[in-house]
């Protein structure tokens, strides 16, 4: 996952390491969430809870991510404008059925 990341140009081996394992950590609890369901409802999903407060602890420990190349931000930040809305409408992603459709199953 480290070096997917890296290639992805989201998790540069410039930050200091006790922060990319905090990094790498949230991505394994969103991963994690994500295979425990076949359908993840973000209804009822603490997920983005979860993930916001690990990012505050970041945040709280001095943690500056540094500057990524412009598009690697674009489709973050509508996965979070996702992630904001998805509670209130209810949303039900079938998380299977997606992957396995992306793998070519």
């Amino acid at each position: 996952m480290t070096q997917i990341n890296t290639k992805m140009d989201l998790f540069l081996e410039s930050i200091y390491e006790p922060f990319r394992v905090h990094i790498l950590n949230m991505i394994i609890l969103a991963f994690d969430m994500l295979r425990a369901q076949p359908v993840l409802d973000l209804g009822t999903s603490n997920l983005f809870h979860l993930l916001q407060i690990e990012g505050q602890q970041l945040v709280g420990e001095s943690c500056i991510h540094p500057l990524v190349p412009m598009d690697s931000l674009f489709a973050p930040r509508k996965l979070v404008g996702m992630f904001l809305i998805a509670p209130r409408l209810g949303v039900r992603v079938p998380m299977y059925a997606l992957i396995d459709a992306a793998a070519g199953n």
